[in-house]
């Protein structure tokens, strides 16, 4: 690199302090912040500190041995051809289809410099409408390398094993600049042995006249770097945090409380709005066990909107998890969620129950219903017209959370229940049901259900008998009816008539 003498050097930085600060320049000595902006233009940056900041692991894609080739090792201050970008990357109002790639730490899209060190954002002089990843008087070093890589989703500028000048192995970078076609950028720092809080290191972004930018570091002011840390510049406004958060047991259906139960799926849904006109926006939500904190970074089970499914500012968009999805099971879970739109903002996280299981998932069902059962091989009988029968059974056991199980009577003709006459759900071990008093035999059996609706196995059968009540007792044989002329012989007049005759003759005899 061209060397710049001590004077020189002197005299460009009191320059830049006596200059006026320009829109999106930071003041020195402020307080670090991980959010900034907007500049004139619009642009603002998050960075992976904040809760709803960019998340390094999603953003970090290593093509330290599979890129294109820009510098190999030990080269010092080079600047690249015109390097293609494979679509038209939108940058303070203008598009770009190629850029420059400078050793010293920066790519920029106008005529290719290699000026160092860096100055304050925004600045007149070269290189302008420039992205400084970490730009300073760097060099390849011994080992090191930048190579770019991409497609039509995103474009990659890498940074392995960079180091300060002079130094050989002192200190190493790697990080890259990261664009997609949406306009946002991303600067991720994968290993840093330095932060930017010296040698004229600068962070930040600015147009093409050099009037408008945005800085994030200038020598550790307002912020340094760290390892894992990653950067996002966007004109875009993030949407705003997801409204009516819902959670369901089907799509569209009614909402469940804090502290439901499911065995299946839970969906998640919630309105969403975004302040940029034509934006799309989607919802993300992650999913943990409720003993586990959030983080800044997503940890748990995440699921978002895919691209093809983003709905306009105003509308509801919803997710689904299911107790088989990995990370989940039997347990208790809480869940936050937050909007996307699809140029890569995101609101901030909103969480569906402050210090509280969100939901119970259950998937194992209870145990069969322990005995003794009644009735088992009983008859009944009743004077009356119907037979009341009380059926009995112990309590089943169930390992999910310890909340009041139910249970399932069934009641059939035959032992295996093609045909159920009655299934009854009760809440107790206690079942009373009348029946016909006709004979007949009946089959009962009974299992548990719990509170996500896992039913367990039935116990049984059992079976029970209904007998017809008896009728009126039936007179002996040998006493006659007392209705008069019932059932009478035809010869009872003939032997009345022969009685009275008889005494007759008796009474003539005596006279």
């Amino acid at each position: 690199m061209f060397r710049v003498n001590f004077i020189l050097a002197v005299a460009s930085l009191l320059a830049v302090s006596s200059s006026p600060l320009r829109s999106g320049a930071e003041p020195r000595g402020a307080a670090p912040r991980a959010i900034g902006g907007p500049d004139a233009f619009g642009y603002r940056f998050t960075d992976s500190q904040e809760a709803n900041g960019p998340v390094f692991n999603s953003v970090w894609e290593d093509i330290s041995s599979t890129g294109t080739v820009v510098f190999g090792a030990q080269v010092d201050d080079s600047v690249s051809g015109a390097v293609p970008i494979p679509f038209s990357f939108p940058f303070y109002g203008s598009s770009y289809s190629t850029c420059y790639v400078s050793s010293n730490g920066n790519i920029h899209f106008s005529s290719p410099s290699l000026n160092y060190p860096a100055v304050s954002f925004p600045n007149a002089g070269a290189p302008n409408a420039m992205i400084a990843g970490f730009w300073a008087d760097c060099h390849t070093g011994p080992d090191g390398s930048i190579r770019y890589s991409g497609d039509s989703n995103r474009f990659i500028v890498q940074y392995t094993s960079c180091e300060y000048y002079p130094s050989d192995n002192a200190e190493t970078f790697t990080y890259q600049i990261k664009l997609l076609p949406s306009g946002v950028i991303y600067i991720a720092y994968q290993t840093m042995s330095a932060n930017g809080g010296s040698n004229n290191t600068g962070i930040g972004i600015e147009n093409a006249a050099g009037s408008v930018g945005l800085q994030y570091c200038l020598n550790g002011n307002p912020n340094t770097v760290a390892n894992g840390r990653v950067i996002q510049f966007s004109d875009n406004q993030p949407p705003a945090d997801p409204a009516t958060l819902t959670q369901a047991s089907s799509p569209g259906g009614a909402g469940l409380p804090a502290g439901s139960m499911t065995n299946g799926s839970v969906y998640f849904r919630a309105t969403l709005t975004d302040p940029n006109a034509g934006n799309l926006i989607g919802l993300q939500v992650e999913v943990l066990p409720a003993a586990t904190p959030f983080q800044t970074v997503v940890t748990g089970t995440s699921v978002q909107t895919p691209a093809n499914a983003m709905v306009a500012s105003g509308n509801v968009s919803e997710l689904s998890v299911n107790f088989a999805d990995p990370g989940l099971g039997d347990g208790s879970y809480h869940w936050r969620a937050r909007a996307f739109d699809n140029r890569g903002t995101a609101s901030g996280w909103v969480l569906f129950s402050q210090g509280a299981p969100s939901f119970h998932i259950d998937g194992a069902p209870p145990t069969a219903p322990t005995g003794p059962f009644a009735p088992a091989g009983k008859s009944f009988s009743s004077p009356a017209s119907q037979a009341s029968v009380t059926f009995t059974w112990g309590p089943a056991f169930d390992a999910g959370p310890n909340l009041p199980l139910t249970y399932i009577v069934d009641i059939s003709f035959d032992s295996t229940f093609t045909t159920v006459l009655n299934s009854t759900v009760t809440p107790g071990t206690t079942y009373s049901a009348l029946f016909g008093s006709s004979a007949k035999k009946y089959y009962w059996r009974v299992s548990a259900v719990d509170a996500a609706g896992n039913q367990g196995p039935f116990a049984g059968p059992m079976s029970f008998t209904v007998e017809p009540p008896p009728g009126p007792d039936s007179p002996p044989e040998d006493i006659l009816p007392c209705a008069a002329g019932v059932g009478a012989p035809g010869w009872t007049p003939f032997v009345g008539l022969l009685i009275v005759g008889v005494l007759l003759i008796r009474r003539g005899l005596k006279l």
